[in-house]
């Protein structure tokens, strides 16, 4: 499938997905209707591309759900996973992963510097935040509506902590420009602050976008679908840029001259944009 922008002749088009409150429903992580769409865009051979919050063990799971094959982005574009023998070379730049069928490329520090970090600012902050480490399988279901299984593959994390703020406003302002001091980022989730390297969604976009163009020795387009803070670098870094309207939260600032906006919320509006988008009939 092709598509075309105003400013390029048709290429073959990459599509980089959030997931929460984008692909799957905010409140129910349910995925309907998006399902039938991710089917066709499959059979033609389009690479959906899950860029996410999420961890390594969440993705393989969903992507197993919905037959999807393709490359995947973690924790807010702290690594790519490049499925073994998805091109015919290994592209610079991989390794072999945790996971035997997984190659990676890793953009910052793991999971375990992070807590360092926590740790040693935990007194300062006393009774402020509580992270995915502290809260654990029973805690994460809590504050999200996971199952048990589903809960422990949230905290199966590689490369970054989300963490439950509970002060008010000011103290998250001084909580974050103290961890910016010492060398994280922090990103804003639909739920959590995630605590993260110097790495975005942008970033992992571009370089995937690269690979994808030396691999295949063409140049493609990249549509990104996102709804909050934390997709604002992807959707900027994309061709075009699909904003899903969000129950929760206005849509955030995104400078990017191909942008759409939905109409529906999550799933509904993933579709309606998309569809728009590829010059796909509504069905």
């Amino acid at each position: 499938m092709n598509v075309t922008t105003q400013a390029s002749q048709q290429r073959e088009v990459l599509i980089f997905t959030d997931l929460d409150g984008s692909l799957l429903d905010h409140f129910g992580y349910q995925v309907e209707p998006a399902d039938r769409l991710l089917a066709q865009l499959e059979r033609k051979h389009v690479p959906v591309i899950f860029c996410t919050s999420k961890t390594f063990s969440e993705v393989l799971e969903l992507r197993e759900q919905l037959n999807n094959s393709h490359p995947f982005i973690v924790e807010n574009g702290a690594a790519i996973y490049l499925p073994k023998n998805y091109f015919p070379n290994t592209p610079p730049g991989f390794q072999p992963s945790h996971h035997p069928d997984y190659l990676i490329h890793s953009f910052c520090e793991n999971r375990s510097h992070w807590l360092a970090l926590l740790d040693a600012i935990q007194s300062d902050f006393s009774g402020q935040f509580i992270g995915f480490s502290q809260l654990g399988t029973e805690g994460i279901m809590r504050a999200t509506g996971l199952t048990e299984a589903r809960a422990a593959r949230a905290n199966d994390r590689q490369h970054s902590e989300p963490v439950k703020w509970l002060g008010n406003d000011a103290q998250k302002s001084r909580f974050i420009e103290l961890m910016n001091q010492k060398g994280a980022k922090i990103e804003q989730g639909g739920r959590f602050l995630h605590v993260i390297g110097h790495c975005d969604k942008g970033r992992a976009l571009n370089y995937l976008r690269h690979v994808f163009e030396a691999m295949q020795t063409s140049p493609v387009n990249t549509i990104a679908i996102g709804d909050g803070d934390n997709d604002i670098s992807m959707l900027q870094a994309a061709d075009q840029a699909i904003l899903i309207r969000s129950p929760v939260h206005p849509f955030p600032e995104v400078n990017n001259e191909q942008l759409i906006k939905s109409q529906h919320y999550g799933p509904h509006g993933w579709v309606e944009s998309l569809q728009k988008a590829l010059g796909i009939p509504p069905q």
